[in-house]
């Protein structure tokens, strides 16, 4: 895709990582001539103002009309200053930000992308799309070069998502056995070895992050 021409010049170009988690989003900067990061800066994902966890979500985006766009708009917030405090601490010009990737969990992908996510809270939890998406940074108000292109990663199925995809992308295809385990917000395991795996989620946020339990608190240090 050409996204631009610009003079010959010795001045870097940059690109962003995201994982926008339930409950944190973390943002990471690269330089995109040498493929070195440069910075990182993670935030509260601004969702959990409406819910600790995925399901409260789908059911706010379901049963209130603006419950869609707000959780849309509050994610975006959230990128935003992540983008905002790199390029401020790092003296960078946004302009120059001509790529962001993005992975998250399915819920966090179709909210992030404004798609309903209806049928990821109703058996047998399938998602509106599973294919990558790429679009122009302006089409979604991320604050990068309005030209640059935003990548979202390919959900794997049903709770599964692009931050799982993620992962075993950045595996080696070395013929080894391998068990891999993510406990966020919403938890996911893969088994298995190359081009082979088989990919389950659970939910770990009550232990996590404290949510829906009535008795008890937080796995954290106590006092």
């Amino acid at each position: 895709i050409l996204i631009n021409v610009l003079p010959h010049s010795e001045e870097p170009l940059y690109g962003l990582a995201f994982d926008v988690g339930t409950t944190t989003v973390v943002g990471y900067l690269y330089d995109l001539k040498t493929y070195k990061q440069i910075a990182l800066s993670s935030k509260l994902n601004k969702q959990t103002s409406i819910g600790g966890d995925v399901i409260i979500r789908i059911d706010y985006a379901m049963d209130d009309k603006a419950g869609l766009k707000r959780l849309n708009d509050l994610v975006i917030e959230t990128v935003n200053e992540i983008i905002e405090d790199i390029c401020t601490n790092n003296n960078i010009d946004k302009n120059r930000i001509y790529q962001a990737n993005f992975c998250g969990n399915s819920t966090m992908q179709h909210l992030f992308l404004k798609l309903y996510p209806t049928y990821l809270g109703k058996v047998p939890f399938s998602s509106t799309i599973q294919e990558s998406v790429c679009v122009k940074a302006k089409d979604l108000k991320i604050k990068i070069n309005p030209l640059g292109v935003i990548t979202v990663l390919p959900i794997l199925g049903g709770h599964v998502g692009g931050d799982t995809a993620a992962v075993l992308l950045s595996l080696e295809n070395d013929g080894k056995n391998r068990l891999v385990i993510d406990l966020g917000t919403n938890g996911e395991v893969a088994v298995g070895t190359t081009y082979n795996y088989k990919v389950a989620s659970m939910a770990s946020g009550p232990a996590l992050e404290g949510y829906g339990l009535e008795n008890g608190m937080r796995g954290t240090t106590g006092y």
